[in-house]
């Protein structure tokens, strides 16, 4: 799935010498600057090279959000689709946003409080710990990539 469509005639022309002689930093260029280049064999195009992203239906926008559409859907049935639900979560648990993660948590939360006989509930419960698990990591990370070892004196 392309999420936007990129004009290859837009896309830079690169030698194969040139992305052998200047690998590092052509693919720093595709992944920050989220470019395309077409490369070219005796200055024929030939091959593309571009960012993974362009055809991940992770980085669509929405994708989140449906995943969260799909727990909530899922919650409560005596189907298959709790399980393909959270196996699905579980696959695709780092394209998930911290917020949507909070809400998936809180959703099944919510759930058990109100409905006690909640099907499936050792599922439901494994994977809300596992969404803990996963914002705790993000947090520790940030931590470390924010040079705070923990220890806030104000």
């Amino acid at each position: 799935m392309l999420d936007v469509y990129h004009d290859p005639n837009d896309m830079e022309k690169i030698s194969r010498q040139k992305l052998f002689d200047d690998f590092d930093n052509i693919l720093e260029r595709v992944e920050k600057e989220n470019k395309g280049f077409i490369i070219t064999d005796d200055g024929k195009a030939d091959l593309v090279l571009c960012p993974a992203n362009w055809f991940s239906i992770e980085a669509d926008t929405d994708f989140s959000t449906i995943v969260g559409c799909a727990l909530r859907y899922a919650l409560g049935r005596y189907t298959y689709m709790p399980s393909t639900v959270k196996g699905f979560i579980e696959r695709h648990i780092e394209a998930i946003t911290e917020n949507d993660l909070n809400i998936m948590i809180s959703d099944i939360e919510d759930k058990m409080k109100y409905n006690k006989e909640l099907p499936y509930k050792e599922l439901w419960l494994e994977l809300r710990d596992d969404l803990v698990v996963e914002l705790k990591k993000r947090e520790e990370s940030k931590q470390k990539g924010s040079g705070n070892n923990g220890n806030n004196h104000n």
